[in-house]
């Protein structure tokens, strides 16, 4: 079970799985797309209801698409921003005062609260995942202990995920910023399909060439 792009060395699967993002990045256009058409539909869809039925899905659509494409790409200037801002208030003990009690810094620090739990689901997910599809990747049963303990494994990914997270965002906002561009100047896209690992076939067993 290997779905990710591979080629035959780490800088190319590098490489590849750097196609893929951009490629999926260009999801970007279909916000544009939505926001296109929605006057067009909605005049054409007859009765109240059914135009609040279509009001109602396209909102929650509209919600998943923004945060996917637009959190991404916007998540690598905020959040450096923000951080600069919650050091200045803790070396800026005076003017923090002012500041700190405002219902502005009580909602960043909810939010970012929200985000720390939001990062453990997804810890958590990941791990279920993984131990809900074990029995199809290769290797899986004679794995460390680090991947047979779900408790172990949750402890190995956190560290982990923490560390390559910087990346992870830097490189997604870009491939965001990038497919942005490319939405603003035009509608046809070049699709650049990654590498795929190549699986060999083995004989089947009592079976001769």
């Amino acid at each position: 079970l290997n779905y990710a792009p591979e080629a035959e060395s780490w800088f190319t699967t590098v490489q590849a799985r750097w196609i893929q993002a951009k490629r999926h990045a260009l999801g970007f256009s279909e916000i544009v797309y939505m926001h296109h058409h929605f006057p067009r539909v909605f005049a054409q869809i007859e009765g109240r209801r059914a135009k609040m039925v279509y009001c109602w899905r396209f909102f929650f659509l509209w919600v998943k698409l923004l945060m996917i494409h637009v959190f991404m790409a916007v998540f690598i200037v905020f959040a450096p921003l923000n951080g600069v801002l919650i050091g200045y208030f803790a070396a800026n003990q005076e003017s923090a005062a002012l500041s700190i009690n405002s219902w502005t810094f009580l909602v960043n620090c909810v939010f970012q609260g929200v985000g720390i739990v939001a990062f453990i689901g997804l810890f958590v997910g990941s791990v279920g995942i993984y131990e809900s599809t074990k029995h199809r990747i290769d290797g899986a049963a004679s794995a460390g202990p680090f991947w047979q303990s779900r408790f172990l494994h949750f402890v190995r990914v956190v560290p982990q995920s923490i560390l390559f997270f910087p990346m992870f965002f830097l490189f997604g906002g870009l491939a965001e910023w990038i497919a942005a561009v490319k939405t603003a100047r035009t509608h046809k896209f070049d699709y650049a399909v990654a590498l795929k690992p190549k699986i060999e076939k083995q004989d089947e067993p009592g079976v001769t060439a």
